[in-house]
């Protein structure tokens, strides 16, 4: 399977360097190229905050009070000097790149590029994941002291889980109950392989199927920053293999970038009708 080329013009597009001091960007380069797409969609800049751009359809004080978030951090790794994406083999399947963070960046972006979705739903480029988290601390409290309430904070990121066993993982699950149900059933119906990495391997929600766990902890990613600052959060990863900080560029699966993707378009679709939907009654709980 080989990646359409809108999608691979957008992935390549994030090939640019994108770098912070902790409290500002000093290298907007990738910040630039988002921009730059998205300049005849639905999206506005709402908020250039020093480690945070945000985009929304509406000026910020038009929105709903009650958000979710699409997180993805921009920022790389200061020794980085090659930004790359390219096919690793002859037929498309494989291929080898800078994709921390760029591959979710860029599958966002693809998505804000086709469709305007609902207003309440948001979509965060912040910097300093790779250091302390500081872009999603300081955007959680920006839209609190805006008076926002964040529903569900979902951080889109590239992991070194299950690269032969899944095509998209689901990790960290800060998440509230009803929103983590819709999540799982949503995965359970996309994506044909998929895993689960749970935020405490002794306390697996029900409604995981067994079938799906990776009895481990999940790493540390933007979700903890935001479950420090009380906001329900969770990640929608697509597996890599190889060092996230070289050079050297890592793999990834087309078909896992092609099932991400649809994967998070079906969320932001179904978003809108949320609200009162329960996709397991009571009595089918998975044992």
């Amino acid at each position: 399977m080989r990646l359409n080329d809108d999608m691979m013009r957008v992935l390549q597009c994030m090939m640019v360097p994108c770098r912070d001091n902790g409290s500002v960007f000093t290298v907007t380069d990738r910040l630039d190229a988002i921009a730059a797409l998205l300049k005849d969609s639905e999206y506005i800049r709402v908020e250039t905050d020093a480690l945070c751009h945000l985009y929304a359809r509406k000026p910020l004080e038009e929105l709903p009070e009650t958000l979710v978030v699409f997180s993805a951090h921009v920022d790389c790794e200061s020794h980085l000097t090659r930004f790359f994406a390219e096919e690793a083999d002859g037929d498309g399947e494989m291929l080898r790149g800078t994709f921390d963070n760029a591959a979710t960046d860029a599958a966002l972006v693809y998505h804000m590029m086709q469709f305007g979705f609902a207003e309440h739903i948001v979509f965060a480029f912040t910097g300093d994941e790779e250091e302390n988290g500081r872009g999603a601390v300081t955007l959680a409290r920006f839209l609190k002291k805006k008076g926002k309430r964040i529903q569900l904070a979902i951080v889109t990121d590239v992991t070194e889980e299950a690269f032969d066993d899944a095509y998209v993982t689901l990790e960290n699950n800060f998440w509230e109950e009803n929103d983590g149900k819709k999540l799982v059933s949503i995965i359970e119906r996309i994506v044909r392989k998929w895993k689960f990495v749970p935020e405490d391997p002794c306390d697996i929600p029900w409604y995981i199927p067994q079938h799906a766990v990776i009895p481990q902890e999940s790493a540390e990613d933007e979700s903890w920053d935001y479950d420090e600052e009380e906001v329900p959060a969770c990640s929608i990863c697509v597996p890599v293999r190889g060092d996230m900080h070289s050079d050297a560029g890592v793999l990834m699966k087309a078909e896992s970038f092609e099932y991400y993707i649809n994967y998070l378009g079906k969320i932001l679709v179904t978003l809108k009708f949320w609200d009162g939907w329960s996709p397991y009654p009571e009595s089918d709980r998975r044992e």
